[in-house]
């Protein structure tokens, strides 16, 4: 049941529209030709719902309003926000909505979803409702149940938008009932709270960057970025995520008449960060304001301790500048003083000149105080790199070349004064010293010096191979090869990554594996299926090693019969998937 209601005389032309659906009702009102104002009423019954509804109309009509025709634009109707859109996500989350309407653009958005997978199209995103979305948020031991009743009513959770259980909430403003214009709060899976959008329209947007929502930010994580790869505009790893990324892309456009973001570089995108930046400026006051009602503001804990902090810093201070007054000659008292003035300035504000002085002080006492060498390196680092390099070598000189864990940050400074074969030198010589340290980095910088400085890669890297037995040696061998379309190079490299690494998880194999089956290189392929299969430990991935060992047995020889072997293992192993009953049915309907 829809009424429209009418009030026109010479001081006013107001409208009040009240709308029943089932147990529950909206009203909206105001200016004729305005949006006006809404709110939305729910009872125990249908019956009490419609009496209600009744009653005001009623008492609208003694006031002097009349009935009239629904204007045909009107946008805050049930009705035009109701198109015949309908899937199981959708009765889903208006079940959960209750008496709040689920806006048009998450139903098309759920719809788009349903149609083409969940999590295909905006990484680790998906739709759908939590009753306990917001347990970990709240300290029900504080809150009386009204406190928690207020929060819970207050945001309506409406997807998962990352891998490690982040979500996405409406937040419902008093006086609010329209969620098309509702803020998007993300409830991060590490516990932060942030405001990333102004409304639904401005995070599908968002979600046009194909990243995870973490911690209030859209971030994605490409471990290798390929310049020359076919997908030059973003990573194929990331399509290979994301199938339904470039379709997601066009039908917002067409559906939503929403422009996508541009497709991002490597991690991060301009506008994103300008749209939550604009939400916030918005939305901040107003919801922190609403938030901290119902715990602590996390600001003020932290003025609090930084307060705390200080007081017991400045007594440190006093009693360590007595001792200096006492023994003005000790070295090691004003390396104390700089580290503890370090602490002030984490506190409150560093006063670097200061720091600066204590620390050459020291050194001016003792030329030989590593700590204050290395202490003085780093802070003058990237400023003066020559100077650095005057400081890194003391240190050396004084730890001794075996121990050394500095020669990366040597490398570095040559790397920056234009001096490549300096920095390569370097570089290997960490490798050699540190073979386990940076997870790779010293071998990724000399592939960018090579490659910067037309250098071969790759005889750098297989030399510092025979001189160092660095796991990431190899497994940047690995790459280079697969590169170079020297698949047997690669595998053999593999296999030695594999010797070294003694944590090797399941899916290191799997993927190593795949890389090769996408290069068409299915002799290798066969190989590493074959070693990962070796080393499996769930059944889900030994049935998937022996489905791509049946591919491979027709691709490499075409041994039907043997392929029809690995498929009744994989069966065996997972006979929930259908992709393996589907290969050996073909084959079964082939007459094999």
């Amino acid at each position: 049941m829809t009424k429209y209601l009418e009030f026109n005389d010479e001081k006013s032309h107001k409208f009040y529209k009240i709308e029943l659906k089932g147990n529950h009702f909206k009203v909206v009102y105001g200016k004729i030709g305005s949006d006006g104002k809404s709110s939305i009423k729910e009872f125990d019954s249908e019956d009490k719902a419609k009496n209600e509804a009744e009653k005001l109309i009623k008492q609208k009509l003694k006031k002097g309003y009349l009935e009239a025709e629904l204007p045909t634009n009107d946008e805050n109707s049930y009705a035009s926000n109701t198109e015949e859109l309908t899937c199981p996500t959708i009765e889903a989350l208006q079940k959960a909505f209750g008496a709040y309407e689920v806006p048009l653009t998450l139903k098309k958005l759920a719809k788009f979803e349903d149609e083409n997978g969940a999590e295909t199209f905006s990484h680790s995103f998906y739709i759908g409702h939590d009753e306990d979305a917001f347990v970990n948020y709240l300290d029900e031991d504080e809150l009386s149940e009204k406190e928690i009743k207020e929060y819970n009513d207050s945001l309506l959770q409406f997807a998962t938008t990352d891998g490690t259980g982040g979500i996405a909430a409406f937040w419902i403003k008093k006086g609010n009932t329209d969620l098309e214009k509702a803020p998007i709060i993300s409830f991060g899976s590490e516990g932060s709270i942030d405001v990333v959008a102004q409304d639904i329209k401005d995070f599908v947007k968002m979600l046009s960057f194909g990243a995870e929502c973490m911690d209030g930010g859209f971030y994605h994580y490409i471990e290798e970025y390929d310049e020359d790869s076919e997908y030059a505009d973003f990573a194929s790893e990331f399509k290979d995520y994301n199938p339904n990324f470039i379709k997601f892309r066009e039908w917002m456009k067409d559906e939503l008449g929403i422009k996508p973001v541009k497709i991002w570089d490597i991690e991060n995108s301009d506008e994103v960060d300008k749209l939550i930046a604009k939400a916030q400026k918005k939305v901040n006051k107003a919801f922190n304001k609403w938030q901290y009602k119902f715990y602590p503001d996390p600001d003020s804990e932290e003025a609090i301790y930084k307060r705390e902090q200080l007081e017991k810093l400045a007594k440190e201070e006093k009693v360590l500048l007595e001792k200096i007054e006492k023994d003005p000659t000790n070295a090691q008292l004003y390396f104390d003083q700089a580290q503890l003035e370090i602490e002030i300035g984490q506190n409150s504000e560093y006063n670097h000149d200061k720091i600066d002085s204590l620390y050459n002080k020291v050194i001016e006492l003792n030329p030989n105080h590593i700590d204050a060498l290395k202490e003085l390196a780093s802070r003058y680092s990237r400023d003066d790199d020559k100077l650095v390099l005057k400081y890194l070598f003391k240190v050396i000189e004084l730890e001794g070349e075996q121990n050394c864990k500095l020669y990366d940050d040597v490398a570095d400074c040559y790397d920056r004064l234009g001096e490549p074969q300096k920095a390569l030198e370097y570089y290997i010589k960490d490798i050699i010293a540190s073979p386990e340290s940076y997870g790779g980095y010293s071998q990724k910088y000399i592939i960018e010096i090579a490659k910067k400085n037309k250098m071969n890669a790759i005889e750098i890297l297989e030399d510092v191979s025979k001189k160092s037995k660095s796991k990431y040696t190899h497994q940047s061998l690995v790459d280079l090869y697969i590169k170079a379309k020297k698949f047997d190079l690669a595998y053999e490299h593999f296999l030695k990554f594999a010797d070294l690494e003694t944590h090797m998880q399941d899916f290191i194999y799997m993927d190593n594996a795949e890389i090769f089956f996408k290069k068409e290189a299915y002799v290798e392929a066969q190989k590493m299926y074959e070693f990962a299969l070796k080393n499996m430990n769930w059944e889900s991935e030994k049935a998937e090693c022996n489905n791509y060992l049946g591919v491979l047995a027709i691709k490499n020889g075409n041994d039907i019969k043997k392929a029809m072997k690995y498929y009744k293992k994989a069966i065996k192993l997972d006979p929930d998937e259908d992709v393996y009953k589907t290969n050996l049915d073909f084959w079964v309907n082939e007459g094999y």
